[in-house]
């Protein structure tokens, strides 16, 4: 789903100076760790700015109705930046990396610039959520992509933001301008979801990062792991 200026530019260019600002204290936390994903997640928990803005009652509500449930959680927050020199993000399916049961998730995806199609904004194969969802796939899966689903993809303005649902197959093909592409995910759960044991590599890290594995299996999220979003202000 692609909800054009549900943001003013000017909203997003603060989000962006406060998440600049918490990258670079992310990075000087982190020191020389190898894990530098470890340093794009969380920005929300160095930044009241952020904090406030993925916890948002509109967002919440948002992805309460796309969702159909009743209560929402913020899961997790991750700044993405691809330069013209690296390689494509992958097909893939936000569920590689999550593992519980309940109705679902979704990723709120925020580009932190307009983004052309020579930058290649994400792109999506529509209905793919419906589909059996194999972990990983396999090299004749993902080239079997276009020809089993229709791949949908949009340039994005500032302002602009693109939601989709955690089973839904989706990647990037490379930047080819030469500033970087960027943009900010925002992931919402269903607050009734309970942790379920990690069933692949992929999913254990995850929940090293996002402190799932402090859980049991079967056990509901807590606040703590992951905060309940107030749908009224």
């Amino acid at each position: 789903m692609l909800l054009r200026a549900w943001y003013a530019p000017d909203e997003i260019a603060g989000l962006d100076g406060a998440l600049v600002r918490a990258k670079t204290r992310s990075r000087r936390l982190a020191g020389d760790a190898d894990d530098s994903l470890r340093r794009d997640i969380f920005l929300s928990r160095l930044s009241s700015v952020v904090a406030a803005f993925v916890t948002s009652p509109r967002l919440g509500a948002l992805a309460a109705e796309l969702l159909g449930c009743r209560r929402v959680r913020f899961m997790q927050d991750v700044m993405m930046e691809k330069g013209g020199e690296q390689l494509p993000t992958p097909w893939h399916r936000d569920s590689d990396f999550w593992s519980f049961s309940g109705i679902g998730a979704l990723t709120i995806w925020i580009p932190l610039q307009d983004t052309s199609p020579a930058m290649s904004p994400l792109r999506y194969a529509s209905g793919s959520h419906l589909a059996p969802d194999p972990h990983p796939l396999n090299r004749a899966q993902i080239a079997c992509i276009p020809l089993r689903f229709r791949v949908t993809s949009a340039p994005l303005a500032l302002g602009d933001v693109a939601v989709h649902h955690f089973k839904t197959l989706h990647g990037a093909a490379r930047n080819h301008e030469t500033r970087s592409r960027r943009a900010f995910g925002i992931h919402l759960i269903d607050a009734d979801a309970r942790v379920r044991a990690a069933r692949y590599p992929g999913q254990s890290e995850h929940a090293a990062r996002c402190g799932w594995d402090r859980l049991a299996d079967g056990e509901r999220f807590t606040d703590d792991v992951a905060p309940l979003i107030a749908l009224t202000t």
